[in-house]
């Protein structure tokens, strides 16, 4: 890895961890793209970083309460996650 490369990472508990790698140049255009999306200044590669790991838990939880709407017969209970900060 060079420095300003990034490294993404899922542990699953009692698992193993799978990581990916994303180069710099990447990150800097990833992170000018969601600046400008966003009304949160991301440019501190701190905000950015709670931004993005967010937004992934958000995406997960939004599939697995798709997926838990199609196949509920009874009451829903929405699943949720503890955001980063």
């Amino acid at each position: 890895m060079a420095t300003g490369d990034i490294t993404i990472s899922i542990a699953v508990e009692g698992g193993v961890t799978k990581s990916a790698t994303i180069d710099s140049a990447t990150r800097v255009l990833a992170k000018a793209l969601n600046d400008s999306e966003e009304d949160a200044d991301l440019s501190a590669d701190a905000d950015w970083q709670v931004y993005r790991v967010n937004k992934f838990a958000s995406q997960i939880v939004r599939d697995a309460n798709r997926k838990q709407e199609s196949t509920a017969v009874g009451g829903l209970t929405a699943k949720t996650y503890t955001a980063a900060s």
